[in-house]
């Protein structure tokens, strides 16, 4: 049905084509892998930049390493450690200590996000479901820490203008 929705809107338009040359059309479309190819697959100045960050970092190789994939295990654990105490702590020192912990997290889970784009290209990266969801994870929790950033900000400046006020 959507199909069909889809030709009468294409055939209305010019009024050229015939049912058949629409599905023959969609038969084209889906069977040809290059037409279905994210386009970042071709940009050469991607691949070009890709291989000289490669060729000095060897991002490639660690990416695609049993022991990166250990190490990025282990943290996070460590990082469930670190949000479990978040709920059972009620020291702010503690408290503290542990957001600072969480933002070195963050920066270190950026890092395994860069390292995993170059080393295995945008298309490799985007294609496995685990890194999709590692993606997504790391991008609101940056998003977050922003946010968390901007209102702390914005309480400082608030108490700065109201001493600025009493001041006066």
């Amino acid at each position: 049905e959507k199909v069909k929705e889809l030709f009468e809107l294409l055939d209305g338009i010019k009024g050229y084509i015939t049912l058949d040359e629409f599905f023959d059309l969609i038969d084209n479309i889906e069977n040809n892998k290059n037409l279905t190819k994210i386009a970042a697959s071709n940009n050469k100045a991607w691949t070009i930049v890709r291989d000289i960050i490669n060729k000095f970092t060897r991002f490639d190789k660690i990416s695609k390493s049993p022991k990166f994939e250990f190490l990025m295990m282990i943290i996070v654990l460590f990082n469930s450690v670190i949000l479990i105490m978040y709920i059972f702590e009620e020291d702010q020192d503690t408290l503290d200590l542990l957001d600072s912990i969480d933002n070195i997290l963050v920066w270190i889970y950026v890092g395994e996000v860069v390292i995993k784009i170059i080393g295995l290209g945008i298309i490799a990266y985007f294609s496995d479901g685990w890194n999709v969801m590692d993606f997504l994870l790391t991008a609101v929790s940056v998003a977050t820490n922003i946010a968390l950033s901007t209102i702390r900000f914005a309480r400082t400046a608030k108490s700065a203008r109201l001493l600025k006020s009493i001041r006066a």
